[in-house]
């Protein structure tokens, strides 16, 4: 199988100004009914004829889960703290976490 491997990858969001996937970037998985929410880091970007670009993901200790890959066209450019926007960067979510709790002490 011929892969290639890139240090980092653009994603265009919807006509969104594109967002740059690294290496490096750490995300937050909001999980779905079979999978816990968890923070991970990006480990590897890969390149297959068969199936396209593919993020490998390197979910944090204690999350229960192994290193999984994913498309990258999962990925959201803000949280919105639903599961239409499942899979986002750390700094993305600690936006919104910020957010809610701005709100919140605003009552």
């Amino acid at each position: 199988m011929n892969k290639s491997n890139y240090e980092q990858i653009e994603i265009d969001f919807c006509n969104s100004p594109a967002g740059v996937i690294r290496i490096g970037t750490e995300i937050y998985n909001g999980g779905d009914m079979a999978n816990n929410p968890h923070f991970g880091t990006v480990t590897k970007i890969m390149q297959s004829p068969a199936f396209g670009v593919s993020i490998e993901i390197n979910p944090e200790g204690g999350s229960g889960r192994q290193k999984y890959t994913m498309s990258p066209c999962l990925f959201s450019e803000k949280y919105l703290g639903h599961g239409g926007t499942r899979i986002v960067t750390k700094s993305a979510y600690q936006q919104y976490r910020d957010q809610i709790l701005k709100q919140y002490s605003a009552r």
